[in-house]
């Protein structure tokens, strides 16, 4: 009996060719979708972060009469005056409110290359300002529920300002974030569009470019008229520390 030709008979050149170019259109349209769907879930660690970050600012404010560190002076537990100026150093007088410096970085803010794992790391040298994604709202008064307390670093367009609302005169450079400023947006580099800020009402919002113009012309109206005033009985705006330029 002859074998039959056809039962080993393999694929030829353009069969081959026809299905890597099936592989290749499937994984054109399934890698985005995957990049999206991993993205979607370090955004949701970023949001969680936050939060865990708002409710160590609340238990904080509960603790010190409503004020949150850098409106507190040191021998206090807070950062009140030069340490003020340091994104990192805010961030650690709530150690005993927070579990892990871990939180303070955003798993999509690739440019942070460090993790603190404890509190004793992040006092190294090497991690500090390098272990922090988040930037600090300095007017981030507990007393009105849309003041910022802290937010992906990605965002920009303020001015740059001192503020004296965390130390005495001359106060210490921040970014002063008014209303109307139509430059206010978020910059690349965390998420691929908008941004994540936590409140001093203890939520945490996704914003994007209009929404964070809105809300800032929000919290710079109400922190500007004169109702909330800082330690030394000077008049608040709206400043944000960025953890390094």
């Amino acid at each position: 009996m002859k074998a039959n030709p056809q039962r080993h008979r393999g694929f030829t050149l353009i069969e081959l060719l026809v299905v890597i170019a099936i592989i290749g259109v499937l994984a054109s349209l399934l890698l985005p979708a995957l990049a999206s769907a991993k993205e979607h879930a370090r955004r949701i660690k970023c949001i969680n972060n936050l939060k865990q970050i708002a409710l160590a600012s609340k238990i904080f404010t509960m603790d010190h009469e409503g004020r949150l560190p850098w409106h507190l002076f040191p021998n206090e537990g807070g950062t009140y005056g030069s340490a003020a100026a340091t994104a990192w150093r805010n961030f650690s007088a709530l150690s005993n409110e927070l579990v892990t410096p871990q939180v303070l970085v955003c798993p999509s803010d690739t440019a942070t290359k460090k993790i603190a794992g404890t509190w004793p790391e992040l006092f190294a040298a090497a991690y500090q300002s390098n272990a922090v994604s988040f930037f600090v709202g300095l007017d981030g008064y507990e007393q009105l529920p849309v003041a910022m307390l802290a937010g992906d670093r990605s965002v920009t367009g303020g001015n740059s300002d001192t503020c004296g609302s965390v130390a005495n005169a001359p106060g210490i450079p921040a970014r002063e974030y008014k209303a109307g400023n139509t430059s206010v947006r978020w910059a690349s580099g965390v998420h691929p569009s908008g941004g994540d800020i936590a409140l001093a009402d203890g939520s945490v919002q996704r914003l994007n470019k209009a929404q964070l113009q809105e809300l800032v012309d929000v919290s710079y109206r109400l922190l500007t008229n004169g109702v909330i005033r800082s330690i030394n009985g000077k008049r608040v705006s709206n400043h944000f520390l960025l953890p390094r330029t």
